[in-house]
């Protein structure tokens, strides 16, 4: 994977359907080359027409998406939302900005 900078774009109002073409062929790149990965939660902004968000399953498959995007593991960010972990990174892929994030309802209860 190479790296490659994407150049935020954001759009008030929002953008037509075709304007989020990169967001989707990214997603069909990405599901050509990782078939083996778990289907995820899936979602496209129209205000942010070139990033993808995807909601890994587990830490270990955030993990493996994060090995297969070539992003460092410093990039990988942690917070709280409630009495929930969520662990998430972002890395350029295929035209897109990918965000992939994940919560973990095990180490949320054994930080407790």
């Amino acid at each position: 994977m190479t790296t490659e900078t994407i150049e935020p774009i954001i759009s008030p109002k929002g953008t037509k359907f075709g304007g989020q073409l990169v967001a989707f062929r990214a997603v069909t790149q990405l599901a050509q080359h990782f078939p083996q990965f778990e289907g995820a939660y899936v979602t496209f902004s129209r205000h942010y027409p070139n990033e993808v968000s995807i909601q890994a399953c587990s830490f270990a498959e955030l993990e493996a998406w994060r090995e297969a995007l070539g992003a460092g593991s410093s990039l990988v960010h942690s917070r709280s939302i409630g009495a929930d972990v969520e662990l998430y990174f972002e890395a350029p892929a295929f035209g897109a900005s990918i965000r992939v994030y994940a919560m973990d309802l095990l180490a949320s209860a054994v930080a407790a």
